[in-house]
């Protein structure tokens, strides 16, 4: 044990009852009184001594306090020196018969070795060495047991802070996860919203403008046969009455009626009243001069019904494509927002998992935190007492040991 690396134990020594660390009334009163034994000298030294007076700076002021208060530290290190020295020898000697503790109390005097030994008690040397090399090894036994739960509850804090904060990083991420998978699925939602609304009146508007440009489209569709026989009659009529009124007004009866068979639009204005300019000219039509200008109105008719007709058939065919494309994309969002919110629920179930996992390891983590702060603010000032123990141990032991050594050995 002497002669060994030193190790730092908490253990109390001397008493029935172990204090809690830093508990030590004796050693607090004897530094308090060591301390205004110190203020005391050096009031009276100060008082005493011959004055050289020198201007005060507060560099000069800063020194002296810290040799004051380092000579205060020294003088508190001797006090506690002594009293762990005076603790040890009791503990190694409680058990021991009173003549064998009045030879130890001997060899604990400052005085020579060889003033103090007296080989008659070379056995009282012999059993108090034996006694101390059991303290010692009692005393490194505790200061190895200390360190050791120190550095397991230090080794548990730190997995236990480690398992948490790599908890915290799975749960951040799970909840980035779930951030955009759930953006994600209200992006996917608007645009099933948007689609549906564009889908549905759509839809209605087809419906509605279907039957009435049908309707239309029909309606000037039936005129066009009609129309070509008109221009027909028309156009043999100018061609033969060239010169011949005669022959010009036996066939304006048949003309009249057919141009009566012709049915002004309802929705175009434009192509009703030409039509009703055709039957006026018709009424007037005496000459083979006004059946060319009827010709004229003829053409007008039939182009203005061609591209009215061609005019229905983009609009209605523009509704439909417009109308299929938006319930194709209906159909994708529908999908995409099944799929997304699946998504963002499986990542939200994620997040929450990671979360109380990451709660879990919280509390572990503190509770391992706790235990080692709490063991370790007292394991910081035992093992200082302890290595003060086993210096004190040390150093009797080896006045013991000269002691048996003088005396010529075992």
């Amino acid at each position: 044990m002497r002669g060994q690396p030193e190790h730092v134990v908490y253990v109390s020594v001397g008493g029935p009852a172990r204090q809690r660390f830093g508990e030590n009334k004796m050693g607090k009163m004897a530094l308090a009184a060591l301390g205004m034994t110190l203020v005391a000298c050096l009031v009276y030294s100060a008082a005493t001594e011959p004055r050289q007076y020198a201007a005060y700076s507060p560099s000069v002021g800063l020194a002296q306090r810290k040799v004051m208060q380092g000579d205060v530290m020294k003088m508190e290190m001797q006090l506690a020196a002594k009293e762990v020295h005076h603790k040890v020898f009791e503990e190694a000697t409680k058990n021991l018969p009173a003549g064998v503790k009045a030879v130890a109390s001997k060899l604990t005097q400052n005085a020579p070795l060889t003033k103090l030994v007296d080989c008659t008690k070379k056995d009282a040397y012999k059993l108090l060495q034996d006694t101390f090399a059991d303290l010692a090894t009692n005393i490194t036994a505790q200061n190895a047991s200390i360190y050791a739960t120190n550095a397991k509850l230090e080794a548990a804090d730190t997995k236990a802070r480690a398992l948490y904060m790599a908890a915290t990083a799975s749960f951040r991420t799970a909840e980035s996860a779930h951030t955009s998978a759930h953006s994600a699925a209200v992006y996917a939602k608007g645009k099933f919203d948007e689609f549906t609304s564009a889908v549905n009146s759509g839809q209605a508007e087809y419906d509605e403008a279907l039957p009435a440009l049908t309707a239309e489209k029909d309606e000037l569709v039936d005129q066009q046969p009609i129309l070509e026989q008109v221009k027909t009659l028309v156009s043999n009529m100018a061609a033969s009455a060239k010169g011949n009124n005669v022959q010009l007004l036996k066939q304006l009866p048949e003309l009249k009626k057919l141009a009566n068979a012709v049915v002004p639009p309802r929705k175009d204005k434009a192509i009703a009243n030409k039509v009703l300019a055709l039957r006026t000219s018709l009424a007037e039509t005496g000459t083979a001069s006004t059946v060319t200008s009827m010709l004229v109105i003829l053409d007008e008719i039939i182009t203005s019904m061609a591209t009215r007709i061609t005019e229905i058939d983009t609009t209605l065919g523009k509704m439909k494509t417009d109308l299929d494309t938006n319930k194709a994309s209906l159909n994708k969002w529908e999908t995409d927002l099944v799929e997304l919110s699946d998504e963002a629920d499986k990542a939200s179930n994620t997040k929450n998992t990671a979360d109380l996992h990451r709660q879990q390891l919280n509390g572990e983590h503190i509770v391992a935190s706790e235990a080692y702060q709490d063991f370790h603010a007292g394991f910081v000032d035992e093992a200082a007492k302890l290595a003060m123990q086993l210096k004190a141990i040390a150093t009797i032991g080896a006045k013991i040991d000269s002691a048996v050594a003088e005396c010529g050995g075992v």
